[in-house]
């Protein structure tokens, strides 16, 4: 389909394969970062999970995943005022609510706050700098970052908040 709309337009592409053979690449957790973004939404009035199942599920490949190997990264998920799953109609008609807003807005200043700590909290940008080295080390090497190994039981890429 894409190549005879470039044929028909007289245009060329150049496709580049991964070398590593995949395009996502799995969300490399930093539980220090982590625990300073729970810090922050907890000042801000954030409940977060403590379901084992939520936090320690496997989160998927994703383009972000792609980021975290290259800096630290968290890819925290949160409540926007509706059950309905991510990636649907639903889910779309409820994140534009005036509800979402409230929660995502609260989201963001913990996320800012998170990154003025980074910034102006030297000893905790160190950390964050060694802890994404350790996971980063484990994943290329072929051992797989487990959930149980590197997330603790509120951080990793399965913040969940309400």
């Amino acid at each position: 389909m894409i190549g005879a709309t470039l044929c028909k337009a007289s245009c060329t592409v150049e496709v580049e394969v991964c070398p590593f053979g995949h395009d996502y690449y799995n969300v490399l957790p930093n539980k220090i970062l982590a625990k300073a973004y729970i810090e922050n939404g907890k000042k801000l009035g954030m409940q977060f999970t403590t379901d084992e199942l939520v936090l320690n599920a496997l989160s998927g490949s994703t383009d972000f995943g792609n980021v975290t190997f290259e800096v630290p990264g968290i890819h925290p998920y949160f409540f926007i005022g509706s059950d309905a799953l991510n990636h649907t109609e639903e889910y779309t008609k409820a994140a534009g609510s005036k509800e979402a807003q409230y929660y995502t807005l609260r989201t963001a200043k913990s996320l800012a706050m998170t990154a003025l700590d980074v910034i102006f909290k030297p000893d905790l940008l160190e950390s964050v700098r060694e802890e994404w080295k350790r996971v980063k080390q484990i994943e290329e090497n072929g051992d797989s970052v487990s959930p149980d190994k590197s997330r603790e039981s509120s951080g990793g890429a399965a913040c969940a908040s309400c």
